[in-house]
Order: structure tokens, then sequence, then C-alpha cells
């Protein structure tokens, strides 16, 4: 979960790899903390705390991406640096 300078939880954001902890660890590092992120996403739909509506799914997160020029990183990509990190 995000939280505000003042220690509130920001409903609705999440932040997972170095966004979440800073630049530390290894790909299966960040891998792991974006599977407790998502636990935790999870937990929060489950109980309520997270309140969805109808999205545009990842076409919508797309054009935000673009038009912040976010390089987005495949499988491909994700996999060669893997393999850099042995």
């Amino acid at each position: 979960r995000v939280l505000t300078l003042d220690g509130n939880v920001l409903s609705g954001m999440y932040a997972t790899g170095w966004a979440g902890t800073g630049p530390v660890g290894v790909v299966a590092t960040t891998m792991n903390n974006a599977f407790d992120c998502a636990r935790t996403i999870s937990e929060d739909f489950s109980s309520g705390k997270l309140k969805v509506g109808p999205t545009s799914g990842f076409a919508g997160i797309k054009e935000v991406l673009v038009e912040r020029e976010v390089r987005v990183v495949g499988w491909k990509e994700w996999r060669g640096i893997e393999g850099e990190e042995g």
C-alpha cells in the first residue's frame, strides 16, 4: 500500500519493485515483492477496502504509459534481464 507523508493509506494505490522498496535486490527479489503486492490487492478487494469500477483493461493503462513515455518491459525483455543477473 502507498502511504501519505503522515502515514495514512492512499486507497487503491499500490507500489511494487523499486517503486515500493527503493533500488534494492535482483529480479527475484522484485518478483517476490510483486507477489506480495498482488496478495495485498487481493486481500483488500476481498475485504471491501478496494473499490473497483468498470475499467478499460490494459488498453486504458497503455494510453497513460505512452503519454508518459514509460518503456514497458515485456516477457522477452524480462527474461533477458533475468539471464544477465544469473
